[in-house]
């Protein structure tokens, strides 16, 4: 209640402390799917997607942390931006990864 209410009362504050969450947790999401990718190569192909949504990730939460000040408009040009090439590297990964149940399959019949 009461951070609702300071909240309430500091929204400059508030938006501020609500930016930096979010350039944490995209730069912390970017790292880990680097990781991730990296520890997958030898079971997926197309990894390089994982790879570059990870990048993507990681520059999205430099520049916010780079641009605290931005109104309120260009931080919402940023995260549709953002979430479109997310959006795309997920598909492109998506798509890669739908057949590897498959490929796991054969790979423990033989």
């Amino acid at each position: 209640m009461i951070v609702g209410l300071y909240a309430f009362f500091y929204p400059g504050v508030t938006a501020i402390a609500l930016l930096y969450l979010i350039a944490a947790w995209a730069f912390v999401r970017g790292i880990f799917e680097i990781v991730m990718a990296i520890q997958l190569r030898k079971e997926i192909s197309y990894e390089w997607a994982l790879i570059v949504s990870g990048l993507i990730s990681i520059i999205f939460g430099i520049v916010l942390v780079a641009n605290p000040g931005a109104g309120a408009l260009a931080l919402v040009v940023v995260i549709g931006a953002f979430a479109l090439m997310f959006g795309v590297m997920m598909i492109v990964f998506a798509f890669r990864v739908r057949g590897l149940p498959t490929r796991l399959e054969r790979l423990t019949q033989t």
